[in-house]
């Protein structure tokens, strides 16, 4: 029979994630692109709000809404949609991984804060610049749910996961 506080151990283990927060690469994040973000919760009911016909970066925050003000926020995942796949595309196949757990990671993160999650994302029209700036974002933010990081960041990545 397991304690209240050997339960209360593992409600906390479920919802620990490891975040890298620094003021340094922040402050190194160089985009060729002015971002205009766009928020919605992350539900099967707000699908059609998200536009099909646009392309460019999005994210996934946990935005836990407790008790009003003040608001917290965490980035947990950054991606990029180019070519056909709008926005509503890929928001459809992350409701589909939430369901499925195609990509176990990210199921774990749709799952574990269903409800608090909410996605947000740029337009980029020129399509020449939306995988430099998902890197330059992945750079300055490593979101702790995306697998892959580019340049030294990424080096330093392996090293520590």
């Amino acid at each position: 029979m397991t304690t209240q506080r050997e339960q209360m151990e593992d409600i906390l283990r479920r919802g620990e994630v490891r975040f890298h927060h620094s003021p340094t690469l922040w402050q190194k994040c160089e985009l060729s692109v002015s971002l205009t973000w766009t928020s919605i919760k992350f539900t099967r009911d707000n699908m059609r709000s998200v536009p099909s016909d646009q392309i460019g970066v999005y994210a996934f925050m946990l935005e836990p809404v407790i008790a009003g003000p003040p608001k917290s926020a965490y980035l947990l995942y950054i991606g990029k949609t180019e070519a056909k796949r709008g926005f509503r595309s890929r928001y459809g196949d992350y409701l589909a991984k939430k369901e499925r757990w195609a990509r176990p990671k990210i199921g774990s993160m749709l799952k574990t804060w269903d409800g608090h999650i909410w996605f947000h994302y740029a337009p980029i029209d020129d399509t020449a610049l939306i995988k430099q700036t998902e890197d330059a974002l992945l750079e300055a933010c490593v979101p702790p749910y995306n697998r892959r990081y580019p340049g030294v960041v990424g080096e330093a990545m392996k090293v520590l996961t």
